[in-house]
């Protein structure tokens, strides 16, 4: 059965430096992944944290950051500094103010502006904590901006940063990176997954529908394409699909087959057929690590876009995400869940921008480390197991139509 995994809340010791653990607040699970501090640690900067610090380090946890342009430049930073893109980043992101042209990038960081910080990048990634503490309301609330307020708010309650045992948020301390580490990683624990900001579906849940359904769609991608005509099982379901294909691929290509064995180019095939519904699934191996990656991908989806509207303007589309990858998947610089989930984004923005349906195969493929189930993936760590086919058929399409 697919499923949908979450990450347990768990009590950890307290964040903040007090004699003992707080009688309010529980904290949430930390992460065992470290790695991503060692770039903000080599950056030669010593406690307390910094901006400079804060902002490499979100950059890094952050799934998709390819999707926010790095145009900014900053009277205080050089653009060969190690934390330039994050700088860019986290204020084109709205993180960080920057009204005057400079980024302040050894600037400590106190509780409150950590705080304030955290939730702001938690509302812009459409990300949500999991509620695991009642509210509080802390003794030196006064001292707290209407911001600042709000944000403590929000991360005690995820316990991501408690208040010391005597009941005070401390909201001038300043953080130490020691201190900022353990929140940032509660941080990354508690989300209910650390890739929610990955596009949801905009297909709801319903009661499973007919295979007659099925009899007038058409799938049009890859190998995993090519797969569903395997498992999958309708007489009259076209694929028009070829394994390793691309999306500039699809266009050239001049031997699709249907399922009534006339064979063509993609064009030629949509002119002289009508279908009720139209699936696509491209991406996976269009994946790469150049520059302009996205809008090479965008730039051929919207012209098989542009031909499937053309030729079918009366059919239902619906885009497919990019499946997640597995552990053993090879090329690891761009086969992983980041790349994999800004290619779904990309999708997602397509389907916004051709008023297509979103169909999000990642989230119950995929664990809460952003890669398959192993148990749903062959050991290329890329194509899906015959049984899962099974599984995608009756728990999600046939239920998301």
């Amino acid at each position: 059965m697919i499923l949908l995994g979450t990450v347990p809340a768990r009590a950890d010791s307290d964040i903040f430096d007090a004699p003992s653990v707080s009688r309010f607040c529980s904290a949430a699970p930390m992460s065992e992944n470290r790695a991503v501090f060692a770039s903000a640690e080599r950056t030669g900067f010593t406690p307390p944290l910094t901006r400079a610090m804060a902002a490499e380090i979100l950059y890094a946890i952050d799934p998709l950051p390819d999707l926010h342009p790095l145009s900014r430049t900053f009277s205080d930073v050089n653009a060969d500094s190690v934390y330039a893109a994050a700088a860019s980043w986290a204020v084109e992101k709205g993180l960080f103010d920057s009204g005057d042209g400079s980024f302040s990038p050894d600037q400590a960081l106190n509780r409150e502006q950590l705080a304030i910080l955290l939730n702001r990048y938690l509302a812009c990634s459409d990300m949500v904590l999991p509620e695991i503490n009642e509210t509080v309301i802390f003794f030196d609330t006064p001292n707290l901006s209407p911001e600042g307020k709000t944000a403590a708010g929000v991360l005690q309650r995820g316990g991501v940063m408690a208040e010391a045992s005597d009941g005070n948020f401390y909201p001038g301390a300043a953080v130490t990176l020691a201190q900022a580490e353990t929140i940032f990683l509660r941080l990354m624990g508690a989300m209910r997954r650390r890739f929610m900001t990955l596009p949801t579906a905009t297909v709801s849940e319903s009661d499973p529908v007919d295979p007659a359904w099925f009899s007038d769609v058409c799938f049009i991608g890859h190998s995993q394409v090519v797969a569903m005509r395997m498992y999958f099982d309708f007489a009259d379901t076209d694929y028009l699909a070829e394994v390793g294909f691309t999306a500039p691929d699809m266009l050239v290509h001049k031997a699709f087959h249907t399922s009534s064995g006339r064979a063509g180019s993609l064009l030629r095939l949509l002119q002289n057929k009508s279908y009720g519904k139209v699936f696509i699934m491209l991406g996976i191996n269009d994946v790469s690590d150049r520059k302009n990656r996205i809008e090479e991908f965008k730039e051929p989806m919207r012209k098989i876009l542009d031909m499937v509207k053309e030729t079918q303007p009366d059919a239902k589309l619906y885009l497919i995400s990019l499946a997640p990858v597995g552990h053993a998947a090879p090329y690891v610089a761009i086969y992983n869940p980041r790349v994999t989930m800004l290619y779904s984004q990309a999708v997602k923005d397509l389907s916004r921008e051709y008023g297509a349906e979103y169909i999000d195969l990642y989230r119950p493929l995929s664990g809460a480390d952003g890669y398959m189930y192993d148990e749903y993936s062959v050991n290329d760590g890329i194509h899906i197991t015959p049984e899962t086919y099974s599984s995608m058929l009756e728990e999600y399409f046939m239920t998301h139509t």
